[in-house]
């Protein structure tokens, strides 16, 4: 009977062993499982570029990340995806980022995306000039993405009230171009590659510039949670600016067939951000210069002003560059 005891026992404390280790292996496997699930736009060239390298490459691999590229038209949808939970990472502009942010406290901004244009365009024809111009005209431009509040803000500075001094019409990037050619829209606003196959293809004409700031954001909770992981996931998109800076006419292709924009048209964007152009991958900065925190903390303030968000917040709580490296 003893035995028939002992035996038992062992039998119980070998159960034990394998269940602990079982239950190790578990936990480690769901902690290496966790899927980095990136937003990226098919109608915004520049963040297009990283995610074509992060998605036919293996970049993500080579540094241990469970990633997977999101592709949505444009900003919008991708924050709703994000508040929804089906996100955990956005490639988007300060608006955008500024908008998911103001509706929840659970996104963190990790690092610089990039620098890149906007521009507000004429109809080829319409005879507009200038912003006053647009008094009276119809301006197409998407709601809650980068150049809604810069938009809204230059036409106050040129004397014109957005609301009764013209039609502002909220209209998706990937309807500009009929819109322009049916005359449904006297002008429109949003980045590349828009602004250079307008021009190209004489659709439209650029009468005011901007730059803007773009930025990785991440899930707050996650990034607590898994730290090591955010940190190859940034080694990740370095990479990616690496590779897009030294195989240019690759990513090019890619885009196109991805974002069904002609590929000489991409290959003639106005492109502004330096880690494009690096020779090294040590030289890739994802750094955010203090001068466009001032920057969108105004834009924040300036939403909040004209009622585009319900809440204001301080950019500087809201920035976590531990993960860079």
């Amino acid at each position: 009977m003893n035995n028939v005891l002992k035996f038992g026992f062992v039998i119980l404390i070998i159960i034990g062993i394998i269940f602990t280790l079982f239950q190790f292996a578990f936990d480690k496997t769901d902690d290496v499982g966790f899927k980095v699930k990136v937003g990226w736009m098919t109608t915004w060239a520049e963040p297009g570029f990283l995610a074509e390298a992060l998605k036919r490459t293996s970049i993500f691999s080579d540094n241990n990340v469970n990633g997977e590229m999101v592709s949505f038209l444009y900003g919008p949808p991708m924050v709703e995806a994000a508040i929804a939970g089906e996100l955990n990472s956005l490639f988007v502009g300060a608006v955008p980022t500024i908008n998911l942010m103001s509706n929840s406290d659970d996104w963190v901004i990790v690092a610089r995306l990039l620098y890149f244009k906007e521009g507000l365009m004429a109809r080829e024809g319409s005879g507009i000039k200038s912003i006053e111009d647009l008094k009276g005209k119809k301006l197409g431009v998407p709601y809650g993405t980068g150049l809604h509040p810069p938009v809204i803000r230059a036409l106050k500075e040129a004397g014109l009230n957005p609301k009764t001094d013209l039609q502002l019409i909220n209209l998706k990037p990937s309807d500009h171009a009929t819109a322009l050619q049916v005359k449904d829209v006297d002008a429109v606003a949003w980045a590349e590659p828009s602004i250079t196959l307008f021009e190209m293809n004489q659709i439209a004409y650029l009468i005011k510039e901007f730059e803007d700031i773009g930025f990785v954001s991440v899930r707050k909770s996650y990034a607590e949670k898994y730290p090591e992981e955010i940190k190859r996931f940034i080694k990740s998109i370095k990479s990616a600016n690496y590779y897009v800076a030294a195989n240019k006419d690759l990513v090019f292709k890619w885009f196109s067939e991805d974002s069904n924009f002609d590929l000489n048209l991409v290959k003639n964007l106005k492109i502004i951000e330096p880690n494009f152009d690096v020779k090294r991958i040590e030289e890739v900065d994802l750094m955010i210069n203090p001068f466009w925190v001032g920057e969108v903390q105004k834009k924040i303030d300036f939403m909040f002003e004209e009622g585009l968000i319900s809440r204001r917040f301080n950019l500087t709580d809201r920035i976590d560059l531990r993960y860079l490296e």
